[in-house]
């Protein structure tokens, strides 16, 4: 696995370049995430490829770090929503509750990928939060 910072200096045409090939992989990235409505495996490969370039993105453009984060949090947080989704539905008698908030982080999640590939293109950094 390599290291960021790389140990030899890059020049900035070349800098420049690794952040945009950077850029159109974090919009692959948000498609994949959307195309979850189609097929949840996108959404693991979309999640392994920004555990993935989280430190060059870091490294090259804080910009394009912030959109890597804010997919992650998504991710882990749609995860644990689901989950304790799952676990209401398992319990028959709050399945109705189980189903509200699969509706509600199915609409959130949403959001958040819209959200963020506007702000992407737009070449805005995403909130911490």
């Amino acid at each position: 696995m390599s290291e960021y910072p790389p140990s030899t200096s890059v020049s900035s045409a070349e800098a420049s370049h690794r952040a945009e090939k950077l850029r159109r992989l974090v919009w692959i990235m948000y498609i994949l995430f959307a195309a979850t409505i189609i097929s949840g495996f996108t959404l693991i490969i979309g999640v392994i490829m920004a555990h993935i370039k989280e430190k060059e993105a870091a490294f090259l453009d804080p910009a394009l770090a912030s959109h890597i984060s804010w997919l992650i949090r998504t991710f882990w947080w749609a995860l644990a929503w689901s989950v304790a989704a799952a676990v209401l539905y398992a319990l028959v008698i709050t399945a109705p509750l189980g189903a509200l908030i699969t509706l509600a982080a199915g609409i959130w999640f949403m959001y958040r990928v819209i959200r963020g590939a506007l702000r992407l293109h737009r070449g805005r950094a995403m909130p911490a939060g």
